[in-house]
């Protein structure tokens, strides 16, 4: 029959077993985590670097597979965030909408800063087309006109594609922020190249509608 003090020894040498199952536990638990954090941490470097290399690609297709590339390591980084409880589905999607609200003021910038381009292209010709008149002949007054000719078209143009842009960003903001950019660089360069012309052309002919011809 197994005394008491063998009992108790059995019991501490159990105790002791338990209490190194659990300390070699954490530390499987922690190596875990770190190889995770590791791995998202190479899944973000991969998807920048995915992004980079689309940027630069030639061709078209290339372009949207490596968009694809990065949007999968993205979408495998979160689900690791959030299964290491890195990040909330709410701070991921906050996240997500400080992007989209990003690249938004981003894009709203690059197109006032048509119409700041268009505006003073405006007061160039203007000041030309001034100074011509005072001078009224001779070769300085014929340079000053034509630079004014210029200066009125690149304002004409550079009008007419702001007036473009801030047209329909407030129809397509939203899916221009998810798709769009990724959507018309799959296009074909020709028809990239029509659909900016069509554009241009029908803004322009609508500002040739409504604006004085220059004189």
């Amino acid at each position: 029959m197994v005394n008491l003090d063998d009992l108790t020894s059995q019991e501490q040498d159990l105790q002791s077993q338990l209490e190194q199952l659990a300390f070699q536990k954490q530390q499987a638990i922690q190596a875990e985590r770190d190889e995770k954090l590791g791995l998202i941490t190479v899944l973000e470097n991969e998807a920048n670097g995915y992004r980079n290399q689309a940027a630069k690609a030639d061709s078209d297709d290339d372009k949207q597979k490596l968009y694809r590339f990065a949007e999968v390591a993205d979408k495998q980084a979160n689900e690791l965030k959030l299964e290491l409880g890195i990040v909330s589905e709410t701070e991921l999607q906050a996240s997500n909408e400080q992007r989209i609200e990003a690249q938004h003021n981003q894009v709203k910038r690059s197109i006032n800063s048509l119409f700041l381009k268009a505006f003073f292209t405006l007061v160039a010709f203007l000041f030309a087309d001034y100074s011509s008149a005072q001078l009224e002949a001779g070769f300085l007054a014929y340079l000053l006109k034509s630079a004014g000719s210029i200066c009125w078209a690149m304002s004409v143009a550079l009008g007419g594609c702001w007036l473009a842009c801030i047209s329909l960003f407030g129809f397509v903001s939203e899916y221009s922020f998810s798709r769009l950019r990724d959507d018309f660089k799959s296009l074909s360069p020709s028809v990239r190249l029509a659909i900016l012309a069509g554009l241009l052309a029908a803004f322009l002919h609508f500002l040739t509608a409504i604006v004085p011809h220059a004189h």
